[in-house]
C-alpha cells in the first residue's frame, strides 16, 4: 500500500517528525508511562495526508508495546499556512511483550496483532522547513485497556511546499542515481523479553531498485551470540529518495528463515522482518546506512535489531 502511495508520485510536500511525550493507560489502573514517536508523512493537495508512523508507547504494568501506525489524514490549512489542524486514523500494527507473574516466578509472551489508531494533531510552521508538533493518539488493540498517547516535538519537511501545477503526465518524482548497493552493517540486538537482553549484531545485504518507490533486497542476518539466530532474508522496500538521492528513506517487509538454537533446541523457523532504513550518500559510490529491524516470532523471541553500515552504489 505504502509503494502504491508513493509511486503515485502526487505530494505536494513529505514531513519527518520525532516526537516524546507521555502514555496513559485507560481502565482501572490508570498507569502512566513515557512514549515516543518517528513519522513521516506526505501531504496530498490542501485537505489530505497519509503517513506512517513509528511508536514506543513505553511500559504501563504488565505490557511493553510499540508498533506501526498506517493513517490517512484530513487537515484544515490556517493563518496562511502557519498552523495547520489534523486528523487521522487507521491500522496500528503492534507487538507488545506482555509480562505475568506466577509463584513460580516471571514469564512472558510476545503477543502481535492489529488495532486501530486515531489521532489528531496541531502543527505550527515556524519558518523554512522547521516545524512544531503536539499529538495526542487512542489507541484500541481488543487484548488490553485503550491507550491515550499525547507527544509534542520537531519535525523537518524534507521537500519545500508543493503547489499544484498544470499536468504534464508526469507528477512529482524523487531521482533515484544508482539502482544497486552491497551494504555491510553492524550493531546491537534486544531480545524482546523480561530482562532484555544485547547481543552484537551483523547484516549484509544486496539491494537493487526495482521502482522510483521500490527496492528490494536479499541478505544474511546474524543477530549474534546470545541470540543465537541467524539466516537468510528477503525484504520489498516502500522507498522515497530526496535532495537529489544524497538522502533516501523506506520501509520493509519480508520472510526471515531463522536458525534457532535457544537453550537445547536447535531448529529453523520461517519468521517476519519488518524494518525501517534511512541512507545518507557521502560520495558518489559510498554511503553511510542506518536499519531498524523487528523480528516477529509465533514462539515468543521477538528481536529489536538496530544497525549502521557502509553501503557501496552500483
Amino acid at each position: 500500500m505504502i509503494a502504491l502511495l508513493l509511486a503515485a508520485g502526487t505530494a505536494w510536500t513529505q514531513e519527518l517528525d520525532f516526537q516524546k511525550g507521555m502514555t496513559k493507560q485507560q481502565g482501572g489502573s490508570q498507569a502512566r508511562s513515557s512514549s515516543y514517536s518517528l513519522g513521516y508523512l506526505e501531504v496530498w493537495g490542501e485537505h489530505a495526508a497519509w503517513s506512517v508512523t513509528y511508536l514506543n508507547e513505553g511500559h504501563v504494568p504488565f505490557h511493553k508495546r510499540d508498533g506501526f501506525a498506517f493513517q490517512l489524514w484530513g487537515r484544515e490549512q490556517l493563518i496562511a499556512r502557519r498552523l495547520s489542524l489534523a486528523a487521522g486514523v487507521g491500522p496500528y500494527l503492534y507487538y507488545d511483550t506482555h509480562i505475568t507473574a506466577s509463584p513460580t516466578g516471571t514469564s512472558y509472551a510476545d503477543e502481535h496483532g492489529v488495532g486501530a489508531i486515531a489521532s489528531v494533531a496541531v502543527t505550527f510552521y515556524a519558518g523554512g522547513r522547521l516545524f512544531v508538533q503536539a499529538r495526542g493518539n487512542w489507541i484500541a488493540t481488543g487484548r488490553t485497556s485503550e491507550i491515550v498517547t499525547a507527544t509534542v516535538g520537531l519535525g523537518f519537511q524534507l521537500e519545500p511546499l508543493r503547489m499544484p501545477q498544470p499536468s504534464n503526465g508526469a507528477g512529482v518524482e524523487s531521482t533515484r542515481a544508482t539502482d544497486k548497493e552491497i551494504t555491510v552493517l553492524a550493531g546491537r540486538a534486544t531480545l524482546n523479553s523480561v530482562e532484555h537482553g544485547d547481543a552484537f549484531s551483523q547484516d549484509i545485504e544486496y539491494r537493487r531498485a526495482l521502482t522510483h518507490a521500490l527496492d528490494w533486497t536479499i541478505g544474511w542476518l546474524d543477530e549474534g551470540k546470545l541470540i543465537a539466530r541467524a539466516g537468510p532474508m528477503a525484504q520489498l522496500w516502500a522507498v522515497r529518495a530526496f535532495f537529489a538521492d544524497r538522502l533516501a528513506l523506506g520501509i520493509g517487509f519480508g520472510p526471515y528463515l531463522a536458525r534457532d538454537r535457544h537453550g537445547e533446541d536447535s531448529t529453523t523457523r520461517l519468521d517476519c522482518l519488518v524494518s525501517l532504513t534511512g541512507r545518507v550518500r557521502l560520495m558518489p559510490r559510498w554511503a553511510l546506512r542506518g536499519t531498524f529491524h523487528r523480528v516477529a516470532t509465533n514462539y515468543s523471541r521477538d528481536s529489536d535489531i538496530f544497525l549502521i553500515g557502509v553501503s557501496y552504489l552500483f
